[in-house]
């Protein structure tokens, strides 16, 4: 509200003729005492005071919205700060989101080569297998070949065992093939248990190893090593003996050859030895 200016103005001037105004009696005075003020003053002392309250409960309200400016402001100022906060956070949360979606991404181009390079290596595989199975078709139809054109005996044996050999490379191929092959199938069904590529790819020992040989003590020795330490030494006291290769040698190997019982062949026993050999034998002779 503003203020009055010409009330007061006037308030003051009259004030001003009250003090120059003559002394009055003490009878006037008395009379005075009795008399109402005059209605202007008394209008313009209402004004301004009315006026004066008014401008406290401004003064009151201003106050008021001021301090809850403050509090809106300090309010406004602690969520920003929150924000800032998050903000941050979010940043921070951002990066190494970035960072792993990098890591992913490098594990995920390194297991696309590996899945083509085993890829290329199955097809590799099935190739071989592919050629192995013609090269049995052809062992087989040699086989026959050489049945058929009655070869000589000791060169059909060379060749049969040529023929044995290849067979067993060919089959130890077919194993190499199917362990990776059972890899892969692993390797992309990660989920099995690693007991099951463990049981697919094992490999049988070889039937004619020596797992245990008694020494020279009578003692039973288990081992690759310890079994073939055994044969070292035999053969180096073998080797050591005396008169092994002396003019009794004879007499030794017929007193040995004596204890063992060898009859003379009979005139079938014989025929069937020097009879050509059938296509019927070296089958069940391979396959045994």
């Amino acid at each position: 509200m503003s203020w009055d200016y010409t009330g007061t103005q006037q308030l003051l001037h009259s004030m001003d003729d009250l003090s120059l105004a003559p002394a009055r009696s003490e009878a006037n005075v008395l009379n005075a005492e009795t008399v109402s003020p005059s209605p202007s003053l008394h209008l313009i002392y209402q004004t301004i005071t009315a006026q004066h309250k008014q401008t406290q409960r401004d003064s009151k309200k201003a106050r008021v919205a001021t301090k809850q400016l403050q509090v809106a402001v300090s309010k406004v100022a602690k969520t920003c700060s929150e924000i800032g906060e998050r903000i941050a956070a979010i940043e921070c949360r951002a990066d190494v989101l970035e960072s792993d979606l990098g890591a992913v991404t490098k594990q995920a181009a390194m297991h696309e080569t590996q899945l083509s390079d085993i890829q290329w290596k199955v097809e590799d595989f099935e190739n071989r297998q592919h050629r192995n199975n013609l090269r049995l078709i052809g062992i087989q139809e040699g086989i026959v070949g050489l049945a058929r054109n009655n070869a000589p005996i000791q060169d059909t044996l060379d060749k049969i065992a040529a023929m044995k050999a290849k067979i067993t490379q060919l089959y130890l191929d077919q194993d190499i093939i199917k362990a990776q092959t059972r890899r892969q199938e692993c390797y992309e069904f990660s989920e099995r248990v690693g007991k099951v590529l463990a049981y697919k790819t094992r490999q049988k020992a070889a039937r004619s190893a020596i797992l245990a040989i008694k020494d020279r003590l009578g003692q039973v020795v288990c081992g690759d090593a310890s079994v073939l330490q055994v044969f070292k030494e035999y053969y180096s006291v073998l080797y050591q003996q005396e008169n092994l290769f002396s003019d009794d040698r004879d007499k030794r190997i017929t007193q040995y050859l004596s204890d063992i019982p060898c009859p003379k062949l009979t005139q079938d026993e014989d025929c069937q030895l020097t009879a050509p050999i059938e296509l019927d034998e070296i089958i069940s002779a391979l396959t045994a």
